[in-house]
């Protein structure tokens, strides 16, 4: 599961001018991203395209009441009728810095943030359809195990490039760049629960957790 996440600033691709293609959301500074948002990812359009879509796709067979789907399981989308036909034509990239888990054991739950070394920015790997995305996840390393039992999938300026594209992928390719991220080179951190509120979306998000006081709740 991945619910939340950061953006402030754009990874690198080998190969290709990412800056140029982002250059439009280069002021973004997010600290909670959250469903239903709009954020910039990059797709596949012939060329890379950047764009601007809704996290969370609507499945044919929701409700209207039903809540859109922001994950899938990079194990079995690319056979599920829902996602296996973007799995193979409509991968994207998202833009991130981090994200939040949340530890269920404590009320409120104390949500944990999961970044690469130095906070260095990186791709989520997901799929689209017209308007909207979603992150696919994998089986979590030894780092993020103990908080959640998936992470998303996270792609580096080495594979990014793999992963962008509207021709399937061939299996053992696909499970490669779906593999978890090595642990080693991610940290953790107990953060603010201010991220608790989806609505709460400044720089105090990152700060370490305090005990709880009047000005952490909601």
């Amino acid at each position: 599961m991945c619910g939340r996440y950061t953006l402030r600033k754009f990874p690198a691709i080998e190969g290709i001018d990412v800056g140029g293609l982002l250059a439009q959301w280069n002021h973004l500074n997010r600290y909670n991203v959250a469903p239903t948002q709009q954020m910039p990812v990059l797709r596949w359009s012939g060329r890379p395209e950047a764009a601007e879509l809704s996290w969370g796709i609507r499945a044919k067979w929701q409700k209207k009441t039903d809540r859109p789907l922001i994950n899938a399981r990079s194990e079995t989308a690319a056979n599920k009728p829902t996602f296996k036909t973007a799995v193979a034509r409509r991968r994207c990239l998202i833009p991130a810095d981090g994200f939040y888990e949340w530890k269920r054991d404590v009320k409120p739950a104390q949500p944990v943030y999961f970044h690469l070394e130095n906070e260095a920015p990186f791709w989520f790997a997901g799929i689209w359809e017209i308007d909207a995305y979603l992150i696919l996840t994998t089986r979590p390393n030894p780092l993020i195990e103990p908080i959640h039992d998936r992470m998303p999938v996270i792609l580096n300026p080495g594979n990014a490039a793999d992963w962008l594209g509207d021709t399937p992928l061939e299996q053992a390719r696909y499970e490669s760049l779906c593999a978890p991220y090595p642990a080693a080179g991610m940290s953790r951190r107990e953060v603010s629960r201010k991220v608790n509120n989806a609505r709460y979306d400044g720089p105090e998000c990152l700060e370490a957790h305090k005990p709880e006081g009047p000005a952490d709740r909601f």
